[in-house]
């Protein structure tokens, strides 16, 4: 192997040594986590929630974007406003029952993901998942 590929192949090992982070987290330091408790209101509403990290860098804005999959239903709920400021804080995200399809008490899939959304002005130049958990939630059933 030649002198620049070897050394090529030893910094990609590094790095993924080096930066390697949990499921929820990124080597920036910015993370994202999802209850396993998932709550089917007395409405029919969907509510679910965790909590983050994250720090804002100028010009990029940042989103949680969580779903729920349930056998062959997959929802997806937007959680509102988010603060990057290095501190925990805790997020929420609920649907309302005229959105929430067929879904039930039991087993099921959560996914929260916090994205970073370059600006470009007032336009999105690009989404991009910075922070991310998944986990098996069971859902339960007020109605």
């Amino acid at each position: 192997m030649s002198g620049p590929r070897m050394m090529m192949v030893a910094l990609a090992a590094l790095g993924a040594v080096a930066f390697t982070a949990p499921a929820h987290a990124t080597a920036l330091g910015d993370e994202i986590s999802v209850s396993s408790e998932v709550t089917i209101g007395a409405d029919g509403s969907i509510h679910l929630s965790g909590t983050y990290r994250c720090t804002s860098s100028a010009g990029v804005a940042h989103q949680i974007r969580a779903t729920v999959q349930q056998e062959s239903v997959r929802l997806g709920i937007g959680a509102g406003n988010v603060v990057c400021d290095g501190a925990e804080r805790p997020w929420e995200a609920g649907a309302p029952a005229a959105f929430v399809p067929a879904v039930h008490g039991g087993e099921a899939k959560a996914t929260a993901e916090l994205q970073e959304i370059d600006m470009a002005g007032l336009v999105p130049r690009s989404v991009s998942t910075v922070a991310r958990d998944s986990r098996a939630v069971t859902l339960t059933d007020q109605r």
